[in-house]
């Protein structure tokens, strides 16, 4: 008789503690973005490393990496992918898109780049005639603010 009251109160205590993650699949709506879809709306908004996401109270909410390199807890529409709120939403380019628009102005050998704030760039690299140059770029547009000699 014990034996069948304690299997009994352990299934029991099995069942009450599994079900909430037994419906919360359940709770997902059919017409969520497909997992790959929400990454990609993610990397297109300038968050390249995805710490942890999760579907919970109707919102997906991720812990992000921006392009920026700064920790950010972003929550976003199931099913649309629109961004709903954000602590830190990047808004500035990332280092890659940076040094792209250097190079498109003739800077072509950057050797080092350090982004002192999210809207400020500290570069250094040879300007069209190869002297080392110094450039402060604005982290939004990416245009440059300030050129000095190296």
């Amino acid at each position: 008789m014990k034996l069948k009251t304690c299997m009994t109160v352990g299934f029991a205590s099995l069942l009450a503690l599994s079900s909430p993650l037994l419906f919360a699949e359940s709770k997902l709506p059919e017409d969520n973005m497909p997992m790959s879809k929400v990454l990609n709306k993610l990397k297109d908004n300038g968050f390249l490393i995805i710490k942890e996401i999760e579907f919970d109270d109707g919102v997906y909410k991720a812990k992000t990496v921006s392009a920026q390199g700064k920790d950010d807890k972003i929550s976003f529409d199931p099913k649309t992918g629109e961004l709903k709120s954000s602590d830190k939403h990047p808004g500035a380019l990332s280092t890659l898109d940076i040094a792209v628009k250097l190079e498109g102005q003739g800077f072509t050998k950057i050797y080092k780049m350090d982004m002192e704030s999210g809207d400020k760039f500290q570069i250094k690299a040879l300007d069209k005639s190869g002297k080392r140059t110094k450039l402060e770029v604005d982290g939004k547009t990416g245009n440059i603010i300030k050129q000095d000699e190296d």
